[in-house]
């Protein structure tokens, strides 16, 4: 199945220009090492060298796979069925990049996954190299580690140590949202399916958690949510501004009113995390993305992933069971994107 898999995505990739081939090796041979690092849990659980609270963890997802297959409904397969610590603190990294004085993320197109405003590489190095040759050619970058991904089914995903030792609210949140991949892709639309992912996600986990007598976990895993969906907001708004700001024709306006704009952000976002008390203090959502540099590519990299959750979470309460709840996505997914944005904005 493996060799399979790879060689369907050799041939893809073969089609491609030439000067992505160095590109397309690395994503083919991060994956397969990725899959030969792979373990059955019985192998884990019997080395003395894997710590008890990873051990603890592993079998933890167990459980919440398990609730996720027979309670949800939600395609398991082999997903998550082994384990591999692949020895970094990120499995892939994620490069985005803009132009000085613009908004719009550049766009990269791949033959499955369609086209995405990033490109990611299993090596930092691979990424930080691809990010100095992009602000060699004056764009503006931002690059960021990503714990997990969805190979949507290609591959038999492991579990991984970047994301093992994470609470039991937020492991089962990253379960249940890779599993939802699994339903559904829609090429060229991160929005929708991102949105898909995380209505399935919050579904699943308030299901989970009111199982283990565990309700008011939900309650602030949601608060959570909400306050990193404020930051969300003003980042987006700050976006919005900068447009503006960009159709400027007086470039030197424009660099000093940009650097305004990004103050009054830190300055904004200061006096939201004041006003979340001591729970939200502690959680520090987006502290350390203020307190760095902040560019259009930083930016443009938080996208409005969660437009859609409001109107998914209606299309869900609309229908009797999870089951009847997915087949009606499903229709939206033959839509064009605009009838899709329509219909979803209708509910």
């Amino acid at each position: 199945m493996i060799f399979r898999s790879i060689t369907t995505l050799l041939l893809l990739f073969s089609v491609t220009a030439c000067s992505n081939l160095a590109y397309y090796s690395q994503a083919v041979l991060g994956q397969m090492d990725l899959l030969s690092a792979r373990r059955d849990f019985n192998t884990v659980y019997a080395d003395e060298s894997v710590s008890e609270e990873v051990k603890a963890k592993i079998k933890l997802a167990e459980e919440i796979l398990a609730f996720a297959e027979f309670d949800i409904g939600l395609p398991v397969e082999d997903t998550f069925s082994t384990y591999a610590d692949i020895e970094r603190p990120f499995v892939v990294w994620n490069v985005f990049a803009a132009k000085p004085y613009s908004i719009d993320l550049e766009t990269f197109c791949f033959p499955i996954a369609g086209c995405v405003a990033y490109k990611g590489f299993f090596s930092k190095a691979d990424a930080s190299a691809f990010s100095q040759a992009l602000e060699n050619n004056g764009f503006e970058t931002y690059m960021g580690g990503v714990a997990a991904y969805s190979t949507l089914g290609w591959f038999s995903d492991p579990l991984l140590n970047t994301f093992i030792l994470r609470s039991e609210a937020s492991l089962a949140a990253l379960i249940f949202h890779e599993l939802a991949h699994k339903i559904l892709y829609v090429k060229d639309d991160t929005v929708f399916n991102e949105s898909f992912a995380v209505t399935v996600e919050r579904y699943a986990l308030e299901q989970w958690l009111a199982s283990r007598n565990q309700s008011q976990r939900y309650n602030q895993y949601v608060q959570s949510q909400e306050r990193q969906g404020s930051v969300i907001e003003l980042i987006l708004k700050s976006r919005v501004t900068l447009s503006e700001i960009y159709e400027m024709e007086e470039s030197e306006e424009r660099s000093r009113k940009k650097e305004e704009v990004i103050q009054t952000l830190r300055g904004d976002y200061a006096t939201l995390r004041r006003g979340w008390g001591g729970d939200g203090l502690k959680g520090s959502e987006f502290q350390f993305w203020m307190e760095n540099d902040i560019n259009n590519a930083k930016l443009g990299a938080i996208g409005a992933y969660q437009t859609w959750v409001g109107s998914l979470t209606i299309l869900l309460e609309q229908n009797n069971s999870f089951e009847a709840f997915v087949e009606q996505v499903r229709r939206l997914e033959d839509m064009t994107k605009g009838e899709r944005e329509a219909y979803l904005l209708g509910l």
